[in-house]
């Protein structure tokens, strides 16, 4: 399986930045080198993320705020070239 260089905590972050023409690079660390030109299966968060200290607005309690609990895994499909991920697919 292969990480992204950066450990965004949502499929949607990860969107974002490549978008905005963020150098984003994989890597596996099984085999211990970057992805160069493919369409790669990458996931996320990095294994043993602890979830951000931040507070997330909830509707349901008239705005109030609780602190997040846990991060979500997930995965996507993305397009690298010359070792770059220039599209997420899926």
């Amino acid at each position: 399986m292969m990480y992204a260089s950066v450990n965004y905590l949502s499929k949607s972050a990860l969107r974002r930045a490549v978008a905005a023409g963020e150098p984003v690079v994989l890597y596996s660390p099984v085999m211990g080198m970057p992805a160069v030109n493919n369409r790669e299966r990458v996931e996320g968060p990095w294994p043993g993320t602890k979830p951000p200290v931040e507070d997330i607005p909830n509707p349901r309690n008239h705005g109030l705020v609780h602190p997040r609990q846990h991060v979500k895994p997930w995965r996507a499909e993305v397009l690298v070239e010359d070792m770059r991920v220039v599209e997420v697919v899926a």
